[in-house]
């Protein structure tokens, strides 16, 4: 957005801030501040973490999951724009992540160079 240039990029970045809307169940900007900028401050903590869950689903939340949901969030919301992944990879770690019998899908998707969160 600050360069005014879309890119595969940049769609990465927002499906972060999608997965973000969903977990949170808060609007993108909420009092003058971005989701993400909010959300970076209880990713990065363990104890906080739980504060991301939107309060109507909070009793139904595995903190497994969501943790690595985080994970994919703070990975796809990196600031600098080489650091994100390709969709690719986002597929690839949730299948690994949260369904480990699909192993066969990870294989499948060819191997990209990049960064790996995780």
């Amino acid at each position: 957005m600050v360069t005014n240039e879309l890119t595969a990029k940049s769609d990465v970045y927002s499906y972060g801030v999608l997965l973000l809307e969903l977990v949170t169940g808060r609007p993108v900007v909420q009092d003058d501040r971005s989701l993400v900028e909010w959300s970076r401050e209880l990713i990065g903590t363990d104890y906080r973490l739980h504060e991301l869950v939107d309060p109507a689903v909070a009793d139904t939340f595995d903190l497994d999951e969501l943790q690595e949901m985080a994970d994919v969030i703070h990975w796809c919301t990196h600031k600098d724009g080489g650091a994100r992944p390709s969709m690719k990879q986002v597929l690839r770690i949730l299948y690994e992540r949260l369904d480990p019998l699909s192993g066969g899908f990870a294989r499948a998707v060819e191997v990209e160079q990049g960064y790996y969160y995780g």
